[in-house]
Order: C-alpha cells, then structure tokens, then sequence
C-alpha cells in the first residue's frame, strides 16, 4: 500500500509541474519573438532540441520555421515547414499515449495541430518558395494545399463547419498568375470569390476582397471569356479597366501579416448531471450548452457506467481561444502617385475560434469519458483506503487539463494588394495605421518586365490595452 501512495504522489508532483499552459512553459520564446527578437527566440529553440523528438514536436517544427522566414533564412525554414507537413500526413496517435489522455489528460499525446494550421503550413511554404524565384515549388505547394482542401470537404460533411479556405484558393490563383497560368488562375479566383461570399461572409462576417474581384475581372478579359466578364461585372458592380501601369513593368504582391493570432488558454466549466435511460444529460445554464451523452456509444465498462451514473455535477477543463486585438487597423502601399489600401484576406483570429467551437461537442466526449474513468479509479482506490481515495481525488483533480497547444507565432490575419510598377528600382511605402497615428516603412525593389515580386512584413504589435494573462 505505501508504494501505491508513493506512486501516486509522485504522480501528483509530475500533475503539478504540468499545470501550466503551452504558452507559459515556452514564454522565453514567446517574449522574444512577440518583441522581435528573432535571433535570440531562435537560440530558446535551439537549447530544447529534445522537443525536436518529444509529443510538441509540431510546434517545434512551425515555429522554427516562422523564425527563420522573419530572418529572411526561407531555404532553412521550408526544412521545417516540410516536417511539420509530412508529421501532419503522417500523424499516428500512440498507443501508450492515447491511453494517457483518458487518465491524465489530453497533453499526453501528440499534437495533432488544428485544420487551418496545416493549410497555413503550405501557405508559408508557397511564399518561401516564391521569395526564392522557386515558382514550380510554390505550384507544388499549391496542389497540396488543393489535396488539404479536398479531404476537409470530405471530413466535414455540415455547411455549418469550416471546411473551406478562401484565402488559400485566392493566393493559388495569385501564384498560377504570376506563373501565367491563366486558366488555372481563372478557376481558382472563382473558387475563391464563391467561399467569401458563401462561407466567410456567414461565418467571419467578411466581405470579398476587392482586389481579389480585379484579379478574376482581369482573368475573364485575358482569357477572352466575355460572358464570364460580362457576368461578374454586373455581380461585382465593376468595370474591368487595366490600370495605368498595368503590362508595363512588373508588380508587387505585398502580403501583411497584422497582430499576433488568438492564445489558447483553458477555462473550466461546470456542468450539472441529469440521468435517463442510458443518457446521460450535461447541462450548463449559464453559458447556454447541453450536451446528451450516450453510455452505450462509448463502449464503457460496467463499473465506469455506474461511476458516470453516480455524478450529479462535474467541472470539465476545455481549451479556449483569447483574441489578442490588432493594434494597426489599417495600411496603405504608395508608390509615387499609386496608393492602395491592404485588403483583408484571411481572419486567422475567427477562423481559429470557429475551428474550436466545431470540435467541441467531440472535445466534450472525450472529457467525460477521462472524467468517468478517474471516477471509477477514485471509488475502487476509496473502498480500499480512504487516504488512497483522498490522493486519487487531489491527483484527479490536479491532472484535469484542456490541450493549451497552438502555433502561438501566426498572425491575427493576413491582408493583401497588388501593385503594377515601373522596371527598375522602384521605392515602395507601407504606411500602417492606428488610432494613435501611423508608422512608414521604406522597401526598394529592383522591377523586372512581367515579373511578380512576392513580399511579406510581419507587424507583431497588438493592441495596448490587451493584458497578457502569462506576462
């Protein structure tokens, strides 16, 4: 019996250390990569090469690879954007593990990664490539993200769930432009401008960009498809008229990375237990959530079922999103007498937070089966010592913990313009805003006839008013 209470105490010890979120235990890294301290965010990774190999492995991998896009090292960062695609094809769950995360808690295993995280895994690719001159690679990158895309249409089945990437059809289309691939380019564009207006304006509230309607205008008038053109400029209420400097010189595909994406912290919620025929019935007033749960679909044991059944209240810990609010709320590209405003493309922020309410009634499952079988170990563990009982209770207790694991280092989202410019070295403004002023940057491009100059600018800074709950 004392080694049993031993056991359990250093299991206690072990709970414990692992109370605190994802982003608490890397917040070296996350400090110095949130001030724009890369090198130095760079050398924390470095020193824990044992999570190279270790259940965050993931994570390990995306946000190497963000580090050294932001230092311009795009070869060395499409290594790590390339494990952290192939784990993600790859993904198995341990066996051991899996059977950890009903007795602990879901930490325990492997980090899986969220839907959005993997296309964005090819997203950051594509650009490395394109900033390289790589156009085949980033077109390689472009068919896998259309493979992604095609197994979430299969994998969700509800038009109610997240299951199409506009943004990741609009950047295809911008890629098959750049490599004059216009038919291709026409297609995706269409794709595109059909998920903003069918999915993203009913679950993010966003609008089609206006660039991205130009972009498709521009298509059905090279393409010589005038009744395509004809079509979209009544849909649009546009004209398609080539711009001044439009064929003359090259252009300029300025990508904004804006903030910082969404925390993912946890929250406990209580829920009160009502029981029926089988059914058990999970009930959360406050917060307006019911859940039934039935015993027979989960394949519980006898005694696990007569545990769930002895419950009258529980306290679950799910994962939850913070919104880390943008600190610039608008930006502006000039060059000479040319100004274009950025236009939103991608919410990571909502799309994030969508992502995890269409899990939660499977991440609820999953909680109430872990909490019936540490009920039924604190029963037996009760009938045969009650200090036992007690110290399986507090271990119950201490270990219960939502998956605080995300890519921290994404941006809170992704805006966009094209801009035609003369050949040769051109100077180009990026003037973001905010509600106390704006900020200019400086870039000089060397413009080359018909060719696409890919850019990207990360602004890490967020809202002052957002207090940083791990700071």
């Amino acid at each position: 019996m004392y080694k049993i209470r031993f056991f359990i105490l250093s299991l206690l010890v072990v709970g414990l250390s692992s109370c605190m979120t994802y982003y608490q235990r890397n917040v070296d890294f996350y400090r110095n990569f949130e001030t724009g301290r890369f090198d130095v965010a760079e050398k924390v990774l470095e020193k824990n090469k044992k999570m190279a190999k270790g259940k965050d492995r993931l994570l390990y991998f995306l946000n190497f690879g963000t580090v050294n896009a932001l230092q311009g090292e795009y070869e060395m960062s499409n290594e790590y954007f390339e494990d952290a695609y192939l784990y993600g094809e790859d993904y198995v769950k341990e066996p051991f593990a899996s059977i950890g995360q009903y007795l602990l808690n879901p930490t325990v295993v492997p980090y899986k990664g969220e839907d959005f995280e993997h296309l964005l895994v090819n997203y950051y690719k594509a650009v490395n490539f394109l900033k390289m001159g790589d156009m085949e690679s980033a077109l390689v990158e472009c068919r896998r993200m259309d493979v992604r895309l095609r197994a979430l249409s299969d994998k969700y089945t509800s038009d109610n769930k997240f299951k199409r990437d506009a943004f990741i059809y609009n950047l295809m289309g911008i890629i098959y432009e750049a490599n004059q691939d216009y038919n291709n380019a026409f297609v995706a564009y269409r794709n595109a401008v059909e998920i903003y207006e069918e999915d993203y304006h009913k679950f993010f509230e966003m609008e089609t960009p206006r660039q991205l309607k130009m972009d498709l205008l521009r298509m059905c008038y090279k393409m010589g498809f005038e009744s395509e053109l004809l079509f979209f400029q009544d849909k649009f209420q546009m004209t398609y008229e080539p711009e001044a400097n439009e064929g003359k010189g090259g252009e300029l595909i300025f990508l904004w990375h804006n903030g910082l994406g969404p925390l993912k912290t946890e929250v406990f919620i209580n829920f009160g237990v009502n029981h029926n025929g089988g059914h058990c019935y999970f009930r959360n007033d406050e917060m307006d959530l019911f859940f039934d749960f039935d015993d027979g679909e989960q394949n519980l044991t006898s005694d696990q079922i007569k545990a769930l059944d002895g419950l009258s209240s529980i306290s679950v810990a799910f994962p939850k999103y913070i919104e880390r609010p943008e600190f610039f709320s608008a930006a502006t590209l000039i060059c000479g007498n040319d100004a274009k405003d950025l236009q939103l493309a991608e919410d990571i922020n909502k799309i994030a937070f969508k992502s995890l309410r269409q899990r939660m009634l499977l991440e609820f499952g999953k909680t109430l089966i872990r909490v019936a079988l540490k009920e039924t170990i604190e029963k037996v563990a009760e009938k045969k010592d009650a200090t036992l009982g007690l110290l399986v209770g507090i271990f119950n207790t201490v270990t219960e913990q939502a998956d605080t694991r995300a890519w921290h280092s994404i941006p809170h989202g992704i805006y966009y313009t094209r801009m035609y410019l003369p050949e040769g070295q051109q100077t180009v403004q990026f003037v973001p805003r905010a509600a106390g002023g704006s900020q200019t940057y400086d870039f000089t491009f060397n413009v080359q006839k018909n060719k696409t100059i890919f850019h990207t600018f990360h602004s890490l800074q967020v809202d002052p008013s957002f207090d940083n709950p791990y700071y």
